[in-house]
């Protein structure tokens, strides 16, 4: 039986690959479908880190209103994406692997420029491996290819080679010609045997890809999808996970699973939690898996010293309404309070208020929101008040997500408007800063399991509650002792550089990016202390992170095989 050989076209049999462009569509083919993977590895990427702040600009928001799955990629397309990337770039690399030479220099060098690229420009680590690297890899396919074509039209003596190759039947890929078939440039023979080890090195190539992909998606299947997707611009956005209830979050016991982590790490000890800026680009922050829809939240806390620090507390919905109260580094005394509504840039709402001794004791501040007023208190005294009807058309109205951290708004990175905000630039030599939280008691004004959007209003009339009722908790929360109204200190208004969302990377425009949650999972709740667990089980217990485990070790176990 006739060898296993390149069989299309005159020169079957030969070992040669056959005349035309026949022989480049698996090549072309596999290059193709790894870069439409980049882009959906990317795109899920740059959607999981858009709120962090060192996401380089470099990178375009492509496809932020279309509304499609391919550029707002759901977990499972991404799993998908990975899977057909891993397929094609061992398929691509096994099949050149011995008539292109030049793959194993080509690879680690475009590889190694990516990554060098990616540091310079102080770029996410998650952005570099699933955002740079799929990118630079095609890359390296296309001038793997490139360069091997060229040097085969600038060698025809390969084909007397291979010739005489065949007579002394010896096979250009047999390991004892290697050194010389490379010399040479020869295109393989494919054998029966090589078409097995390629079959073998696809298993592999899916297997470790599956085990790569479930484990880095396997943390966000639980209460964790993000979106750009802003409900008064389009049509079926996810519905927001309702709170529906008070919870008391005390930090000096550790990290619990309802506030989850982002733009760093934030640490944990006998104080709290502390959120630490010690170089260009720390954002450290907490975000709530859950919103409220109207509502209290308290916080106890400390805030960050340094000029050019800023120490956030921050009420975002998906359809950009916010509250926020703000603490800069350079000042232990004041506080700013501010409110934005559909992410309209308008900076007349600013204001400081007294906040005094406020990085070196702890003190609870508390925003208390309803559909009539807001009120922001320090230290139990009330220090600004704002009525719907003192401005009717910036009034936030939608379910807020909670999220607090710190930032260094005088970075000398961030734009000379936010650098003069925040009272920098930050010398990061004086540091580290750091903001510590010690406990949340977060009330939620109405209840049920998630809420919905009926209209593009942005009205809170139009905020459906699945399960329960808006404003169905309103006086749930206990009375604040509060002394009388302290005057504020200055009205300001903020620079249009400085960002909404109060950390920065917090959206700043009408059409995202956002993000939102997932339901809780059926058969788990939030307890009171903030932590959600099986129905019946301890406080303790962490969401079901070992089943994305086991299969990764599953399809590591079928790697071996």
């Amino acid at each position: 039986m006739q060898p296993q050989s390149w069989r299309l076209g005159p020169a079957a049999g030969t070992g040669v690959p056959p005349p035309g462009c026949w022989h480049l569509v698996p090549e072309v083919s596999e290059i193709t479908i790894g870069s439409l993977s980049s882009v959906v590895i990317w795109k899920y990427t740059v959607q999981g880190i858009n709120q962090r702040g060192n996401v380089s600009s470099e990178w375009p928001d492509l496809g932020e209103n279309t509304g499609d799955d391919f550029f707002h990629p759901s977990p499972g397309l991404m799993l998908f994406a990975c899977l057909a990337f891993g397929c094609c770039v061992s398929s691509f690399a096994h099949r050149r692997q011995s008539r292109d030479p030049f793959q194993a220099v080509i690879y680690p060098v475009v590889l190694g420029a990516a990554v060098l690229i990616g540091l310079s420009l102080r770029a996410d680590a998650h952005l570099v491996l699933l955002g740079y690297l799929p990118w630079a890899t095609c890359a390296a396919m296309i001038i793997s290819m490139s360069i091997h074509g060229l040097c085969r039209r600038l060698r025809p003596q390969v084909s007397r080679t291979i010739d005489e190759e065949k007579r002394s039947h010896r096979n250009p890929c047999d390991a004892r010609h290697c050194t010389r078939a490379a010399l040479n440039l020869k295109p393989c023979i494919p054998t029966n045997g090589e078409s097995a080890m390629f079959t073998h090195g696809w298993r592999r190539a899916t297997a470790a890809v599956t085990a790569t992909a479930i484990t880095l998606l396997g943390n966000t299947a639980f209460a964790q999808t993000w979106s750009a997707c802003n409900p008064l611009l389009t049509s079926g956005c996810p519905a927001n996970t309702a709170l529906g209830m008070t919870i008391n979050v005390d930090f000096t016991q550790g990290e619990v699973n309802s506030f989850l982590p982002s733009g760093g790490t934030p640490t944990y000890g006998p104080d709290g939690v502390s959120f630490t800026v010690a170089r260009s680009g720390n954002a450290p922050q907490l975000e709530s898996i859950f919103y409220i829809m109207f509502g209290r939240v308290e916080v106890t806390m400390k805030a960050a010293p340094g000029a050019g620090i800023v120490s956030s507390l921050v009420l975002l919905s998906d359809a950009l309404d916010e509250i926020d109260m703000e603490w800069l580094g350079s000042d232990p005394n004041e506080v700013q309070t501010n409110f934005f509504s559909q992410g309209r840039p308008i900076y007349t709402n600013a204001q400081f208020n007294p906040a005094p001794n406020n990085q070196a004791e702890f003190t609870t501040y508390i925003i208390d929101w309803t559909a009539d007023r807001i009120i922001w208190y320090v230290g139990g005294t009330v220090v600004r008040t704002v009525h719907f009807n003192d401005a009717p058309d910036l009034y936030p109205q939608t379910p807020m997500q909670i999220k607090f951290g710190a930032w260094a708004g005088g970075d000398p990175s961030n734009p000379p408007g936010t650098i003069e905000w925040a009272r920098g630039p930050t010398d990061f030599s004086q540091g580290p800063f750091s903001m510590v939280v010690r406990s949340a008691v977060i009330t939620d004004y109405s209840t049920g399991k998630q809420y919905t959007y009926s209209d593009a209003s942005g009205k809170w009339q139009s905020i459906r509650s699945e399960g329960g009722a808006i404003n169905g908790n309103l006086g749930a929360a206990q009375p604040i002792s509060a002394t009388v109204s302290a005057p504020p200190v200055t009205t300001h208004t903020a620079s249009p550089t400085v960002p909404q969302g109060g950390i920065i990377g917090g959206s700043s425009t009408g059409t995202g990016p956002v993000r939102t949650v997932g339901p809780i999972p059926d058969g788990w709740v939030m307890t009171s202390d903030g932590k959600v667990v099986p129905i019946g089980g301890s406080s303790t217990v962490n969401p079901p992170k070992p089943i994305p485990l086991l299969w990764a070790c599953l399809a590591l176990w079928w790697l071996r095989r």
